[in-house]
């Protein structure tokens, strides 16, 4: 097994090397995309199947949650993108091996004994992980799409143009979202932004940004703003029960509440109800202190779940209250018990050490480095 992580100099060339041993030990890869298919998750997986094709290794895409954000539907629509969306995992006995891309967990309990070939990350690993063939996780970059377009660079792969638009504008979309639109973007993020625009589609990718929230997004919005709890320098909301398709609405409206409040970070929670009938509980948080371990934070909460500096999410399954009925109770209570939690979070919270801070404050400076000289080359 190859492992890497934050505290190694990332060395592309290297990485690109692992990465292409790791694929062809095997005839077949399952890339599952884990949780919610947000945009990083989708641009990511799009892109490394293209890879396996160029290796002579047959893969799919499969995700077993529903996109639900406008935008997202829109990508995967007009790029083509063959994400395949079910209830279940299909014949396992396929595939020699999987894949997890942009989950700080590759642990997947429907894939059985099947063997991990890669997993890659942005995120710090989750506890429940298991052993990987290619393992690489680097924190130091705000998108996973931004590591993949790299290796597209070092790789020089032989594409079509037409293909290459539709990965590169994936890959672009992904870079776009997880950077909350370059405003947290690393030199890493800028320099992979750099290598694919030539390839992408920018008249899509404006498109996409100035797309409208759905009436259920706006509806989730103000019901945070109708029911939140403001505890010292938090603002807490939970916005009741949430069919699966539209779950993404809680992020946005974590980001909305922190954005357009003076408020330190903000918390939005929910019930989410699958289509089987089961339940379980999402949260997303967003903070603008640059010093709070977000990570650390949600997993004195729960395991499921993590965080990369500014922006975090955990989910609380809630098979256990499957055959309670009196839905109006059960959200009372896990409100209660959610608050509760936060609220003592926040009182009890790990801030992070000093050289982590330098290094987050060091790489804003670069970032605003590089914007002035390449305003200068532009001169």
């Amino acid at each position: 097994m190859c492992s890497a992580n934050s505290r190694n100099k990332m060395n592309i060339a290297n990485l690109t090397n692992g990465l292409i041993k790791a694929i062809k030990k095997h005839k077949s890869i399952l890339i599952f995309i884990k949780g919610s298919p947000d945009p990083d998750a989708i641009g990511s997986s799009f892109a490394f199947q293209a890879i396996c094709s160029s290796l002579g290794v047959k893969s799919e895409i499969i995700a077993l949650m529903e996109l639900s954000l406008n935008q997202n539907k829109m990508i995967v629509s007009s790029l083509s993108i063959p994400v395949q969306f079910r209830q279940n995992l299909p014949d396992i006995e396929k595939y020699d091996a999987y894949a997890v891309l942009d989950h700080p967990s590759n642990y997947v309990r429907e894939v059985g004994q099947l063997v991990c070939a890669v997993h890659l990350d942005h995120h710090a690993k989750s506890d429940d992980s298991v052993d990987a063939e290619f393992s690489f996780t680097e924190e130091s970059i705000n998108s996973l799409s931004s590591l993949i377009a790299l290796i597209y660079r070092e790789m020089n792969l032989n594409i079509d143009r037409e293909y290459m638009r539709r990965i590169a504008t994936s890959l672009y979309y992904g870079i776009l979202t997880d950077t909350d639109m370059l405003s947290h973007a690393t030199s890493v993020d800028s320099e992979a932004l750099e290598y694919i625009s030539a390839f992408s589609d920018i008249k899509l990718i404006e498109s996409l940004v100035a797309l409208p929230y759905s009436g259920e997004t706006m509806t989730i919005i103000q019901k945070a703003i109708r029911s939140n709890i403001v505890y010292k320098n938090w603002i807490i909301a939970g916005v009741g029960y949430i069919d699966e398709e539209n779950r993404d609405a809680i992020a946005i409206t974590a980001d909305y509440l922190l954005n357009n409040n003076d408020f330190s970070t903000s918390v939005v929670f929910a019930i989410i109800k699958r289509k089987d009938g089961s339940k379980f509980l999402d949260a997303s948080l967003r903070t603008k202190l640059i010093m709070l371990d977000l990570n650390h934070f949600i997993h004195t909460i729960t395991p499921n779940g993590g965080a990369r500096k500014y922006k975090g999410a955990y989910q609380v399954d809630l098979d256990y209250f499957s055959k309670y009925a009196d839905e109006e109770f059960l959200w009372n209570f896990v409100r209660s018990v959610t608050v509760s939690h936060i609220k003592h979070g926040r009182d009890t919270i790990k801030y992070l050490a000093v050289t982590d801070i330098f290094s987050r404050i060091g790489n804003r400076f670069s970032r605003i480095k590089s914007m002035f000289h390449q305003k200068d080359i532009n001169q």
